[in-house]
């Protein structure tokens, strides 16, 4: 997806996740991976996983790369991928 510059991400999930397992990163793409700085913090409920980006961003190839717990311990990952107009 191309996309403006989010100010806020916020992934969400069919099942409970365990907070202290949980969380991504922010990488630009375009520039070997960096991290890009992202404050992460799960719901009270346990089913979204939301980041606040620390910075401006600029245009170009973005990847979250996210990792969640369940309830009962199995650990789950994936990526997501964007640009920023």
């Amino acid at each position: 997806a191309v996309v403006d510059a989010p100010k806020v991400i916020t992934l969400r999930f069919n099942e409970k996740v365990t907070p202290a397992f949980s969380g991504f990163e922010l990488l630009m793409v375009e520039h070997n991976n960096m991290k890009v700085p992202v404050t992460t913090v799960v719901s009270k409920d346990g089913t979204t996983i939301t980041g606040t980006p620390q910075g401006a961003f600029m245009a170009g190839s973005y990847k979250i790369k996210w990792h969640a717990a369940s309830s009962d311990g199995h650990r789950m990952t994936g990526d997501v991928d964007f640009k920023v107009k």
